[in-house]
């Protein structure tokens, strides 16, 4: 990938957020919240997830209750999806405990009590060791020379993209981590943490990031009018000779395409669920590649 190198940014028109309830219409929205995003009417990527493994997976993910105890546990992932692509609210959804000796009695009371004094600011608790690890692995990505120049970009984080698909008329919803308008020259950068550095490939595959690639390709070229260069960047959580790898990744045109006919039999499938209103398929479970003939 040669990184362009560009001064001058263009202005992005973004609709400013209103006051909840939220009724989504095609547009771009700035500032409108994960939760208000969520709870919006359209079908984002990870709703199409659903429907490839059965259009009642789809019906169960919007109405499964969660628990929100859950909620506020310590998740890795979104963790450093904080703190590499929002760095500035950090603060304001963690707080970092200070280092504990749990081996002994003094050091469990002292996190016990530590723990009870910060319950009240509704803020997830990392440990010493958790925020050490998410600091090394943002520093990572900033040492990775591809990876810093596209951090260091300015660029839109968190924005919300809706428009209409003009063949099936269902309401389509993106929320991509960034993205980058440059002299004509639009990316969008994804953030990825992955277990199995070496692995890249088969989280791809496994997890349908090529199905997010293609859905978000198209959503950004309907509000834009033009087709963007999609980045992964991948930042490993388990250590490697002391350092956590980082690198920036984009995936082959025929991994595109076959992302884009993911999504859009996905997205057919539900269109047609919706417009008949019968969720009750059960598809039928595929053997596993190493148990078939």
């Amino acid at each position: 990938m040669t990184t362009p190198s560009f001064d001058d940014f263009e202005d992005v028109d973004l609709i400013a957020a209103p006051a909840a309830p939220f009724v989504a219409k095609a547009g771009i929205y700035h500032n409108l919240s994960n939760e208000q995003y969520h709870k919006s009417d359209g079908v984002s990527c990870s709703g199409l997830k659903h429907v490839i493994d059965g259009e009642a997976d789809f019906v169960w993910s919007k109405q499964c209750p969660q628990d929100p105890e859950a909620l506020r546990q310590f998740d890795l992932g979104t963790a450093f999806h904080c703190i590499i692509g929002e760095y500035d609210q950090f603060d304001n959804r963690y707080i970092i405990a200070p280092e504990f000796n749990r081996r002994s009695n003094q050091g469990k009371a002292d996190e016990a009590a530590f723990l009870a004094e910060v319950a009240s600011e509704n803020k997830i608790v990392l440990t010493f060791e958790d925020s050490k690890q998410l600091r090394m692995m943002r520093e990572s990505c900033f040492a990775h020379p591809v990876c810093r120049k596209l951090l260091e970009m300015d660029g839109t984080a968190e924005a919300s993209i809706y428009w209409t698909d003009p063949e099936t008329g269902v309401l389509m919803k993106i929320r991509p981590d960034k993205f980058i308008q440059l002299n004509g020259h639009h990316i969008i950068l994804d953030y990825k943490s992955i277990g199995q550095f070496e692995r890249m490939a088969d989280q791809v595959e496994n997890l349908k990031y090529h199905m997010q690639d293609a859905m978000y390709s198209d959503g950004y070229q309907k509000q834009f009018g033009v087709i963007p260069d999609f980045y992964f960047m991948f930042c490993s959580t388990s250590i490697n000779c002391g350092r956590y790898p980082a690198t920036c990744r984009q995936l082959p045109d025929d991994w595109k395409r076959s992302g884009h006919h993911l999504y859009r039999e996905a997205l057919h499938k539900y269109h047609q669920a919706k417009s008949n209103n019968d969720w009750l398929t059960i598809p039928e479970l595929q053997r596993p590649r190493w148990a078939r003939d």
